[in-house]
């Protein structure tokens, strides 16, 4: 008989954990990002110097704090669809009350309370009462949709800058919303290294935490935005920028789901948000629709590739492992035909890169499809003989 293998130690086992907290999936989620941040950034630079400080502006905007948010809750399996209005309600409160002449600390405290009082009602309904999260904050982003809009007026509220003067450094936007961004993923690594040495897996306490997490990094957004622009958002607008989504995916927040990677992917989010702000600029823009569209094709497009590879990984056989390759390069190639440094497009890039997409994500769904027929396919009674 062959000899049972020695158990590893328990410094070994830490290893071979340690080892795996940058897995092939991690990979792929950042090296997709880095290609794309290679193909847009040099045409984005290449514009002047506006874009080269855009560039900075994008890492650090106010819009950077609900997309944390987000990706937390998309970590969770959860969805937080009231990230826009609750931005905007923020804002405008803290809009109202410094016109008010009230001090910088009520203000913050006021903003604070927006976002936690949303962020208890979804922890409250989603993980007490069990309603799903696309069916709570939903209602929520009407209601604070509706009560943005009534404090406001139904007009975009301006703050003389002489208020504005009452809060430190409210002119540099690196010190207040850098700020923020630092001390969130500060706060984050503790929590990830813990749960990751724990092997922590998702719960109704870890779900409550993301959403009230999310609803009060959205809240920080909008004072954020008031302290940069002098003014509150538009109410009455339940979608706001579609930066925030796409930035979420592209850091991988949606198949990210092993315990211990929030910090990984709140990093990233700041990262993802510039080279989201490129592709909606170069990438095919759409700026006389209501909505950004290559965003919406975009979002569509790193979701596929995502799942994709993290469903080949758990396959056998190498072939299965190429589709997703060539669903990653696809995005790749319709980045390089929207960036051309002339303004124009590489239609036949564009094309090619829309292919590989189709190629690789349809040969991946064929063989889900056909394994998941496999597995349901009914045993033949007499098979098994008499």
């Amino acid at each position: 008989m062959h000899a049972l293998p020695e158990p590893l130690s328990q410094p070994d086992a830490d290893l071979g954990r340690w080892r795996t907290w940058l897995a092939p999936l991690e990979i792929y989620v950042l090296a997709l990002w880095v290609l794309l941040a290679c193909v847009l950034f040099p045409t984005w630079i290449a514009g002047g110097a506006d874009y080269r400080a855009d560039i900075m502006r994008q890492i650090i905007s106010p819009w950077v704090l609900p997309a944390m948010g987000l990706a937390l809750a998309l970590r969770q399996g959860r969805i937080d669809l009231s990230v826009w209005t609750v931005f905007t309600l923020s804002s405008v409160v803290s809009a109202r009350l410094t016109q008010s002449g009230y001090q910088p600390l009520w203000v913050l405290a006021a903003a604070v309370g927006v976002g936690l009082s949303a962020g208890i009602i979804h922890a409250v309904a989603v993980a007490a009462v069990r309603i799903p999260s696309w069916v709570i904050t939903p209602l929520t982003a009407l209601a604070a949709m509706a009560l943005a809009g009534w404090i406001a007026g139904g007009q975009v509220l301006v703050v003389d800058k002489a208020h504005l003067d009452r809060w430190l450094g409210a002119d540099n936007e690196l010190l207040i919303t850098g700020s923020l961004i630092i001390a969130t993923v500060i706060l984050l690594m503790p929590l990830s290294m813990s749960r990751f040495v724990h092997n922590a897996r998702r719960g109704r306490a870890s779900s409550a935490a993301a959403l009230i997490a999310c609803a009060v990094l959205s809240a920080m957004g909008g004072l954020c935005w008031l302290l940069r622009d002098g003014r509150s958002p538009m109410p009455w607008h339940y979608f706001g920028d579609l930066r925030v989504p796409a930035a979420a995916v592209l850091a991988g927040a949606v198949v990210l789901s092993c315990p211990g990677r929030s910090a990984l992917v709140a990093i990233m989010v700041p990262f993802a948000m510039a080279v989201v702000t490129a592709w909606r600029q170069l990438c095919w823009p759409t700026p006389t629709w209501r909505v950004d569209a290559n965003l919406i094709a975009l979002i569509l497009l790193l979701l596929a590739a995502q799942w994709s590879f993290r469903y080949a990984l758990h396959r056998p056989g190498w072939r299965v492992k190429v589709w997703p390759v060539l669903t990653g390069m696809g995005i790749v190639s319709i980045a390089v035909g929207g960036a051309r440094s002339d303004g124009g497009h590489d239609v036949a890039r564009a094309v090619l890169g829309a292919v590989l997409w189709t190629l690789g994500t349809g040969a991946v769904v064929i063989h889900w499809a056909r394994a998941r027929l496999k597995r349901e396919r009914p045993r033949d009674p007499g098979s098994d003989g008499a």
